[in-house]
């Protein structure tokens, strides 16, 4: 669920006192189940209230395709002149990698 409906039935719950099975049947939510809703009040109150907790660890989400140590290893070789420009770093150091990848993680750094 997401984090505002979550909120939402915290509150249909903890202040208004509604069952989970009623929730359902008075909000549009008639997609979720009453048991997953439940499991997710639970969740959130396990957790002192993060309705964004996820419970996911480490760094979730798609893997870059450059590594902070490559892009600064690239930076270092720039700087000691070794590579010109990022076209250069891109032909040299990331032939797999499109020009504008490169581009777009060497702008924020201090390239």
């Amino acid at each position: 669920m997401i984090p505002t409906k979550c909120a939402i039935v915290q509150v249909l719950h903890d202040d208004l006192g509604l069952p989970f099975h009623e929730i359902v049947w008075r909000t549009p939510f008639k997609e979720i189940q009453p048991r997953t809703i439940n499991k997710n009040y639970k969740l959130v109150k396990a957790h002192g209230g993060d309705f964004y907790y996820n419970g996911r660890k480490g760094r979730t989400g798609r893997k870059p395709k450059i590594s902070d140590e490559k892009l600064a290893e690239a930076v270092e070789r720039v700087d000691m002149g070794e590579l010109l420009d990022g076209a250069d770093v891109q032909r040299k150091m990331f032939p797999d990698v499109s020009a504008r990848t490169v581009r777009d993680n060497t702008l924020f750094s201090s390239f």
